[in-house]
């Protein structure tokens, strides 16, 4: 492997860590509304009729940046630290399994990797974090 494939290399794996965070960063910006309303309606059942109820009256009274998009910042590291290790990770695993295989990339394989590292390394933190009750 010359130079200029080891710095392709580290320059991909800089574009795939910075895409996930960017990735992360963009779905909580997305989401955040909506998992503010759904936590509200979960935690006071019978004070809001429905989901556009419960959106609107904390639109009024609590405003955009302190109403619907109150715990961002938290939800933003967590994000980007577990989307950009993701992303990283995968084009990793592209780049390994080119090797081993001496191809381009073997897609289902890698999507059979990529989705069963998924399966074990996450969603126990997430079903854990389910249980504290810390959505």
């Amino acid at each position: 492997m010359g130079v200029s494939e080891k710095s392709g290399t580290f320059v991909d794996a800089v574009i795939d860590f910075i895409g996930g965070s960017l990735g992360g960063i963009a779905s909580v910006y997305v989401g955040q509304p909506l998992d503010t309303v759904k936590v509200k309606m979960q935690t006071f059942p019978n004070l809001y009729s429905g989901m556009v109820n419960c959106f609107q009256r904390t639109l009024q009274r609590e405003g955009l940046a302190r109403g619907l998009y109150a715990g961002t910042v938290p939800a933003i590291a967590a994000n980007v630290a577990e989307n950009s290790v993701l992303f990283a990770g995968y084009g990793a695993c592209q780049k390994v399994i080119a090797y081993v295989t001496n191809t381009k990339a073997n897609w289902c394989l890698l999507l059979r990797l990529t989705v069963s590292a998924a399966l074990i390394l996450w969603r126990p933190l997430e079903l854990r974090q389910l249980q504290l009750g810390n959505v």
